[in-house]
């Protein structure tokens, strides 16, 4: 998008959050419905357990898959069409009562969600380039506040606990038990044709409504995109325009228009070049800090908190009630956006590595907190939570801009990132699993593992890029020597 206005940026990245802000819902809308969702099914929660592996696999796949699909599609067009799929299958997806369709559509989510998810990560840096520090902070001020967005939204139509929360069935042909999150409770579900009325679950509006959001978003991509080609095509039209100053008035229509053409065809040859090859960084140094931040990504360990963070805290010493550990969830994640929006403003101020570096120290010392007093002192508990949730607020952004002020970043590259994260999330947790009940503070510890790794990786990755610009400052003064040799041999 050659030559575009300040205002045309900003609308289009308003536009970008707006998406984002509903992806994030989406999936903050699935972890309050599960307990209505396996009622739905009539199925146990371990069964649930799956269908949320079974979407981060398919957000793997997206995320990798669209740095092809938009590498040859216009951006607009394929997010336009993934969006569309996406909004029907989420706005329809509660009606489903087979599990193994419910598990597949969920998988085609996941697919569609990774590859909006890259999409808007890539277009902000696409939009914005050098700049793009403060705008990727407030994408993921959006990302954390549709997590909060979420369960606030679907919380007024779930069922009542009396309705899941039953006595042991006599039959299990009549009811199914389902497994609480710590496994000391057991839910059961009666038959659907003595379900209560008033106690009946209606989570297919939220999702519905998400759906729609979902794909109006879609409808103003197509409006922006036909407006991006509308303004190009004038301004190309007024340069060839201008050319008639100089060129015979004897052309023939014809000719002016494949004039047109070929200057259309000339930005957006010069468009992708600058896009692709602003640098001309080595290979070896360019696959090196993909790498690196692949790594860093994958041991960052933010989903994992989120997921366990409730049983967490009914499983420690302090032993929090169901509740108090949802609360305690809403609160680091308030603290998380809240990060984030301080981070907007630090942005414009402060480089990318003293970010990650400040946040990286932050999120160790709240570890160290929690796992000092995480069964003594319930303040500070709460004091590590919020700190940690702060902490973790601006690492991804940071690391986007790092990577697009080091490399030349693409919806491939992003893929990628967005790839390494969603593996972490999906395999770490299934080792922590096992242990959260009966060693509670594994989560911490398995947290101040991963926060050592990600410490260790990006004093590497700032050792490369300060070993790399030393070599072209290198290369640029050998150049000058030889030019000052050759002009005194003349």
């Amino acid at each position: 998008m050659t030559m575009e206005s300040l205002t045309h940026k900003l609308l289009t990245t308003a536009l970008i959050y707006f998406l984002f802000l509903q992806l994030a819902i989406r999936f903050g809308i699935f972890g309050p419905t599960i307990l209505d969702l396996g009622h739905h099914l009539n199925v146990t929660q371990s069964q649930m357990s799956l269908v949320f592996s079974m979407t981060s696999a398919g957000v793997c796949v997206g995320a990798i898959t669209s740095g092809f699909v938009f590498k040859w599609i216009p951006k607009q067009l394929a997010m336009a069409t993934i969006l569309v799929v996406l909004g029907i299958i989420v706005s329809f997806v509660t009606s489903i009562k087979d599990y193994y369709l419910f598990i597949v559509l969920h998988f085609i989510i996941g697919v569609t969600s990774g590859a909006a998810i890259n999409g808007c990560e890539a277009w902000v840096l696409e939009i914005w380039t050098d700049a793009c520090a403060p705008y990727m902070q407030a994408l993921q001020f959006f990302r954390g506040l549709g997590y909060i967005l979420g369960p606030i939204i679907a919380e007024p139509f779930l069922a009542p606990e009396a309705n899941n929360i039953l006595t042991t069935p006599t039959s299990m042909t009549d009811e199914a038990i389902i497994l609480s999150s710590n496994n000391s409770e057991k839910f059961s579900f009666k038959d659907k044709t003595v379900e209560n009325e008033e106690n009946k679950s209606y989570i297919y509006i939220p999702y519905m409504i998400n759906g729609l959001m979902l794909v109006f978003a879609s409808v103003l991509i197509i409006f922006q995109y036909l407006y991006t080609l509308r303004q190009r095509r004038s301004t190309n039209i007024a340069m060839a325009s201008s050319q008639d100053n100089i060129i015979s008035k004897s052309k023939s229509f014809d000719d002016k228009l494949s004039r047109i053409e070929s200057i259309e065809k000339y930005e957006e040859n010069s468009h992708n070049e600058s896009n692709e090859s602003k640098r001309h960084e080595p290979k070896s140094y360019k696959y090196t800090i993909i790498i690196l931040c692949s790594l860093f990504y994958l041991f960052f360990f933010e989903e994992v908190v989120v997921t366990y963070l409730a049983s967490f805290s009914a499983n420690i010493d302090l032993h929090l009630t169901k509740s108090a550990g949802a609360f305690l969830t809403s609160i680091f994640n308030l603290s998380n956006v809240i990060g984030k929006a301080v981070s907007i403003v630090l942005a414009l101020k402060l480089r990318h590595f003293t970010m990650l570096y400040m946040n990286l120290t932050v999120i160790v010392i709240s570890l160290i907190v929690l796992a000092i007093f995480s069964n003594t002192s319930l303040t500070m508990f709460w004091f590590g939570v919020c700190l940690l949730g702060i902490g973790l607020s601006s690492i991804i952004a940071s690391l986007y801009a790092l990577m697009e002020n080091a490399i030349t970043m693409n919806s491939m590259v992003c893929g990628i990132l967005n790839m390494s994260g969603t593996l972490g999330s999906v395999f770490v947790p299934l080792a922590i699993a096992n242990y959260i009940q009966s060693y509670p503070l594994s989560l911490i510890f398995a947290s101040l593992l991963c926060a050592v790794c990600c410490v260790i990786i990006m004093i590497v990755i700032n050792l490369v890029i300060v070993f790399h610009k030393r070599q072209l400052k290198q290369s640029q003064t050998n150049l000058v020597i030889e030019d000052q040799s050759v002009v005194q041999k003349f």
